[in-house]
């Protein structure tokens, strides 16, 4: 969870990123701008995007971060992943606790050396990517 009045200022990477805020309203930066923005917001920031968050006096948000590396083939296949603009969607409930789910079994799988392990990373992870696609087109 992250404490009132810390911050991650602008920033981007060489690899694509999930933020899900939960917990708490937040102000995150996307687009060149900062947006205030309620819990259960997923973002979904491509490779060297600018990002960013800043927590006023109160705010304390909990930032469910997941970097992660698009091949060509999950591109081709996931419309979320070739948006020319930065996506993010209002998650109900269930799909917070389902992402935290896949997030928490990713971050087992990373951190433990465990047999097969790599192919249950990226199993885990296109379950994934499958659930946001399905979100992506529900806001239609």
């Amino acid at each position: 969870m992250s404490k009132p009045c810390s911050f991650s200022d602008w920033h981007g990477h060489a690899f694509e990123e999930f933020s899900l805020c939960t917990g708490d309203r937040a102000m995150v930066g996307q687009g060149g701008k900062r947006i205030a923005v309620p819990a259960n917001v997923l973002f979904y920031y491509r490779r060297g995007v600018t990002h960013g968050y800043w927590n006023d006096a109160v705010q304390s948000p909990r930032f469910w971060v997941l970097h992660f590396a698009a091949d060509s083939p999950a591109q081709a296949e996931f419309d979320f992943l070739r948006r020319d603009q930065d996506a993010f969607w209002t998650l109900s409930p269930g799909q917070v606790a389902l992402f935290e789910d896949c997030y928490l079994k990713l971050f087992l799988e990373h951190t433990q050396p465990r047999r097969l392990r790599e192919q249950a990373e990226a199993t885990w992870l296109r379950l994934l990517f499958i659930e946001v696609q399905r979100w992506s087109e529900s806001e239609n």
